[in-house]
């Protein structure tokens, strides 16, 4: 095994040395009997349970092709992201969270299914379901919540309908932006506003900023009642094109530091006339979060709101000679994960302990008293989050990229607190 020599110096170590062994056997049980991986850790945090309060309603945001390193909180020297690390501070940051398979599609199923890719049937780009399951939105719509998603989706169909919306969410949403104006290249699009006078003007808006507007609406109107919702932002930047707000840009136009796996020559060429524009997009999204934080507090919710932030996958921008996603190494498959939920998460919390896509369901359903659908392959870490358990349900996390993207036959990875096995 090889360990991780570029993770950030401050990851909290607060687990003996035992928890991060893997076995041979449960590795093989992992790569070849996957089926049954951690199913007997499942748990329901809190369901049924009476509270003094709703349900807690779920605002979860995550961008696109977004690494961990690239956050002030993870360690990044270069970037500006005052709002995402003061967020880091308020709730729980999870240093290993993980893409199980880091490629939009995958990911994406893996995340409202909470199962792995080779269960859903949608291990790669334009690969439909296979198997059909209980999707997140829809489990907690059965419990009263009120649901809603802007920004891309890119999940295929294939539960018997090509409508572009599956798994819970009102069909008339934003989906992959098709309401959002038209595109005018990178990641701006036209829409048709009003003037002083009141004609109607075509103008251009970064769409990040319109759909974090379409957010601060939900926010606005969902909660002024008494039910509870969840709401899903889905935003493409940092992912390419590599074409950030010239505000933001100008910011990272001196020298950078490179991570120290750059390779010189070609690779240390392409990061640089990359990050500029990766950093700048980044903070962009630090503004517009802000934005919807405020939000949260305008309406009077934030304490009752679970917030996440996160990202499908990462992005290689040169490291180890590579360009994009799709491979076990940290800067493709390692994300941000930070969540804060006042009422029940203590604050300030550095998770060393592995976390992946699957478990996002779960441990959401467990903090808002929801059981989760028996039989996915997440675990649910809301009794580690709020104090319950002393442990975390699992201690490595299987990750896997199927032939499509990589050369055959494809691979399969573990990773523990310390070390990742490909």
């Amino acid at each position: 095994m090889k360990k991780q020599s570029f993770r950030p110096s401050s990851v909290a170590a607060n687990k003996s040395e035992s928890h991060t062994n893997v076995s041979r056997r449960r590795f093989m049980q992992s790569g070849v009997g996957i089926a049954v991986l951690g199913l007997s850790g499942l748990k329901s945090f809190g369901a049924g349970q009476k509270s003094s309060y709703r349900r807690p309603n779920v605002l979860y945001v995550f961008s696109d092709m977004q690494r961990a390193t690239s956050l002030g909180c993870y360690g990044d020297p270069n970037v500006r992201t005052p709002a995402l690390d003061a967020f880091a501070r308020q709730g729980a940051r999870f240093d290993a969270a993980m893409s199980n398979t880091p490629v939009c599609c995958p990911h994406r199923a893996c995340l409202m299914t909470g199962l792995y890719g080779h269960h859903h049937g949608v291990v790669s780009n334009g690969v439909n379901f296979t198997r059909k399951a209980r999707g997140l939105a829809e489990q907690f719509s059965d419990a009263g919540y009120v649901t809603g998603y802007a920004g891309k989706w890119h999940i295929p169909p294939g539960y018997g309908s090509e409508d572009s919306m599956p798994l819970g969410f009102p069909r008339d949403e934003t989906g992959d932006g098709k309401r959002a104006g038209k595109p005018a290249g990178g990641h701006y699009v036209i829409v048709t506003a009003r003037d002083e006078n009141g004609r109607e003007v075509e103008k251009e808006v970064y769409k990040p900023t319109l759909l974090a507007d379409e957010a601060i609406r939900f926010i606005e109107k969902s909660s002024k009642g008494q039910t509870p919702w969840l709401f899903f932002l889905s935003w493409l930047p940092p992912h390419t094109p590599y074409a950030a707000p010239k505000e933001f840009r100008q910011h990272y136009q001196g020298e950078l530091k490179l991570p120290p796996n750059v390779p010189e020559g070609l690779s240390t060429e392409y990061a640089r006339a990359s990050l500029p524009d990766y950093y700048g997009m980044v903070e962009s999204l630090d503004v517009e979060f802000q934005r919807i934080l405020d939000a949260l507090e305008r309406a009077g919710v934030a304490e009752d709101t679970i917030v996440c932030y996160s990202s499908d996958h990462g992005d290689m921008v040169g490291s180890h000679g590579y360009k994009a996603k799709r491979w076990p190494y940290e800067e493709s498959a390692r994300v941000p994960f930070l969540i804060r939920y006042p009422r029940a998460i203590r604050a300030g919390q550095v998770i060393a302990d592995p976390f992946s896509t699957v478990d996002v369901y779960p441990t959401l359903a467990g903090l808002a008293g929801i059981k989760p659908p028996v039989g996915i392959d997440g675990l649910d870490y809301s009794p580690f989050l709020t104090g319950k358990s002393a442990a975390a349900p699992r201690d490595y996390v299987f990750l896997q990229m199927l032939y499509a993207y990589v050369p055959w036959p494809g691979w399969r990875a573990l990773r523990t607190r310390q070390y990742s096995y490909a």
